[in-house]
């Protein structure tokens, strides 16, 4: 018999059904924010200006984003592209994905001027700390939005910096009158009337190189192997969607979990998260994307071999194991022991 599992989103409970005897509560903290502005940006873009509906917003810094949270209880990710400097108003860029699961679109149709919505506090995977000499941002579509505060941060800090930003055409990029005031540091690529950008030749022009790139999988892949082979280069990427998952990376179909704070040991089938597993057994985990996205569900490892699945770990977090999203990962051995 399915039991249910409540989530309690604050002032949206939404109920989801597991196979099991017990219920668990997980508590994630929202805001409430109120929509002061609206403008398009380009063909399918538009921003939305945000103000807090009680006292002001959280602090933030560039790379952040937050979850807006959708009447179902889902949620959608999107980057701040305003400025930190500015704490009492928000804004958020929305492609308006006519295709798409249905978000994009029930916050086109609802978020008029004085509309209420529900966000998520600011998260950041992507977070913006150069240590190199140079600074390139690489930017397809509508992940333009995640760079913008970085290059005020850049901008501000005295930093040499380049942007290249790919788009289907002029009318579809957003930000462009705003990004052109930099003149010679910013590269427009629209693909109907200018040829792909050579993403290796910009990149190996530099001697020392933070790349900062948000776009498409193939765009950020390319970032990433560029990095990988050479050690002048450290790649930032930022997904919204998942990672392709490899079925032959070596996760088992099955093993042990012990929680070892919870002190509960728990069975993991074959077609069963580690964060479902949580939940079943009672346990209180905060989840939001539940595909290894958003970093929500994020927890320390003390035992066990990890395939990570996610799309935010670095190479070198990964290698470490220090944390996994249980949300989407698994392990490679028959018992593992988490700080949960």
């Amino acid at each position: 018999m399915d039991a249910a599992v409540l989530l309690i989103r604050k002032g949206n409970p939404i109920t989801i059904s597991l196979e099991s005897s017990k219920e668990s509560i997980v508590e994630i903290e929202h805001l409430s924010a109120t929509v002061t502005g609206r403008a398009e940006l380009a063909t399918d873009v538009f921003q939305l200006d945000l103000a807090a509906v009680s006292g002001s917003f959280p602090t933030w810094t560039p790379g952040s984003h937050v979850d807006v949270v959708l009447p179902d209880g889902e949620a959608r990710q999107y980057s701040l592209a305003g400025s930190p400097r500015s704490p009492d108003s928000w804004s958020l860029a929305i492609l308006l994905e006519r295709d798409g699961r249905g978000g994009s679109r029930w916050i086109e149709e609802t978020a008029t001027a004085g509309a209420l919505l529900t966000l998520s506090a600011p998260r950041n995977h992507f977070e913006f700390m150069p240590q190199r000499e140079r600074i390139v941002f690489i930017a397809g579509g509508i992940g333009i939005t995640a760079m913008l505060p970085m290059i005020e941060q850049a901008e501000s800090d005295g930093r040499d910096w380049e942007l290249h930003y790919v788009g289907r055409s002029l009318r579809h990029m957003a930000f462009v009158e705003r990004l052109t005031r930099h003149a010679e540091r910013v590269h427009l690529y629209p693909r109907d009337t200018s040829d792909r950008p050579d993403i290796e030749r910009i990149i190996l022009q530099n001697a020392s190189v933070d790349v900062y790139c948000c776009g498409p999988e193939m765009l950020m892949e390319a970032v990433e192997e560029i990095a990988r082979t050479h050690e002048h280069v450290d790649a930032h990427v930022e997904r919204f969607e998942p990672r392709p998952i490899d079925d032959g990376d070596g996760a088992f179909d099955e093993f042990d979990v012990f929680f070892e704070y919870s002190g509960i040991e728990a069975h993991i089938a074959p077609e069963q998260s580690i964060l479902e597993a949580a939940e079943i057994a009672g346990i209180d985990v905060p989840t939001s994307c539940r595909e290894g996205t958003c970093g929500t569900c994020e927890t320390p490892v003390i035992a066990g071999t990890i395939v990570h699945r996610d799309s935010i770990l670095s190479d070198a977090e990964r290698e470490a194991s220090a944390t996994m999203m249980i949300c989407i990962s698994r392990a490679s051995c028959s018992r593992l022991v988490l700080d949960l």
